[in-house]
């Protein structure tokens, strides 16, 4: 048994990662600052912050803390409660049928491009959910792909594919012809580039996943991850150093199960990017010159975890683990696994980040673990449920509200009137792409 089967094996068993110029001269002072600020994020007091603070001053970087919602009564914004269109319920054929979504988005005539990863496939289809063209296969050729990571809305309606496997980006105009490729050129990195965001149409942000064996602290299990900033001719444009989680290394290589999972967040707006790692509430802007100037923290907690919470945990991820007829070698490494897992002692601060066409911060939070007790049906251990909400944040740092979304729905897209994202069939459990109103009612 090879031990990328094995990583493969714990890491499918704790659920879906999933998940945002000097390019040395600033590297230690951003390392710096970000290492103090990931440091701070382990404790979860934060009691010391000035009540009521809406922003404030830290030599030039703008920190934002703020305490209440801005959205009052008919100011909501919501989302019409039924989907405007599904796709994957019309039409007939494979060409509707979806495997591992990667990336969903829709362009300025309604026309919704999705990049299907069980295909190696973007297809496109009407405003009316009708199958219109097809285009990439599997290759590594001119317009295919091994394993697509992510897809982007360049300006003028293209669409950028970013491969990680390949290191390749490559952008097809609206009609899906290929116009052109890029080679993301940083030959000395041993781990998988994925591209994670996008900074307006000029730059995309990519990042090398630490690996177990990097440094790691007993206490928050963090290791050097980079992020590097790449021109869309694939030439670096800045290369940063962040501290990003790392799992423990067994004796024989293997992946230490830590619950739960702290996993790093990106996402790119106009001007930057966000990144954050979600020990506590905290959000951290980069310019596209990879210089931090802002720094977003609601006076929200952490969800801390007593004792039995996390006994439950643990047992539920053994448990998950255990298989019979195991071959011996994967038998050994699994009940190291077992024998050493670690359970955190709070719930990370949150799942996932978006940003929307305006530049707005869509966030995805856990549900509350006292209204979550039945650890055993989470659907993955250590991962408690998600809330069906997100909390949104504007660009400049103003809490705006919460608005409700349908259980499981995963956001891939936000424009000015829609949200597009993925669901799964309740019938069928299938993957569908669906569509909805997204209601935003002008200030009185």
């Amino acid at each position: 048994m090879s031990m990328t089967a094995i990583h493969v094996f714990l890491r499918k068993a704790l659920g879906p990662a999933r998940c945002l110029s000097e390019p040395r001269s600033n590297a230690a002072t951003i390392l710096a600052v970000v290492w103090i600020s990931a440091a701070a994020c382990v404790d979860s007091d934060t009691d010391g912050w000035p009540a009521g603070a809406a922003s404030r001053d830290s030599a030039g970087i703008a920190i934002i803390e703020p305490t209440d919602s801005t959205w009052r009564g008919v100011d909501r914004w919501h989302l019409n409660a039924n989907s405007e269109l599904d796709i994957g319920t019309v039409g007939d054929g494979p060409i509707y049928a979806f495997s591992s979504i990667r990336g969903a988005l829709r362009l300025s005539d309604g026309t919704i491009v999705v990049a299907d990863g069980g295909s190696s496939e973007l297809r496109f289809f009407g405003p009316d959910g009708m199958h219109r063209l097809t285009v990439g296969r599997e290759g590594e050729g001119p317009g295919e792909f091994r394993a697509i990571s992510a897809v982007h809305r360049l300006a003028g309606d293209s669409v950028v594919v970013f491969d990680s496997r390949l290191r390749r980006f490559s952008v097809f105009d609206k009609q899906g012809v290929l116009s052109r490729t890029g080679a993301i050129n940083a030959p000395d990195w041993q781990g998988r580039i994925t591209a994670v965001a996008w900074i307006g149409s000029k730059f995309f942000v990519g990042y090398q996943e630490p690996t177990s064996s990097q440094q790691q602290t007993a206490a928050s299990y963090l290791g050097v991850g980079r992020v590097v900033l790449f021109e869309t001719t694939g030439a670096v444009a800045a290369e940063l150093e962040l501290h990003m989680p790392v799992w423990g290394a067994g004796p024989a290589g293997q992946d230490r199960p830590v619950i739960p999972r702290v996993l790093p967040m990106f996402a790119g707006d106009a001007d930057g990017f966000w990144f954050a790692l979600p020990y506590r509430y905290e959000l951290t802007h980069y310019s596209s010159a990879g210089l931090i100037d802002r720094i977003l923290r609601p006076k929200r907690h952490v969800q801390l975890l007593n004792e039995a919470t996390k006994r439950a945990m643990r047992s539920h991820l053994a448990d998950r683990l255990r298989m019979p007829n195991l071959p011996a070698e994967m038998q050994r490494t699994v009940q190291w696994g077992i024998d050493n897992i670690v359970v955190r002692d709070s719930v990370p601060a949150f799942e996932g980040v978006i940003v929307d066409a305006e530049g707005n911060l869509w966030i995805q939070e856990f549900a509350d673990i006292q209204e979550s007790t039945d650890i055993a049906s989470w659907p993955f251990p250590g991962r408690p449920p998600l809330k069906p909400a997100r909390t949104v944040y504007s660009a400049d740092g103003q809490w705006l509200g919460t608005i409700p979304f349908p259980a499981g729905f995963l956001i891939h897209d936000i424009g000015i009137d829609y949200v597009l994202g993925v669901s799964l069939h309740e019938a069928t459990g299938v993957e569908l792409i669906r569509l909805y109103q997204l209601v935003r009612p002008q200030d009185p």
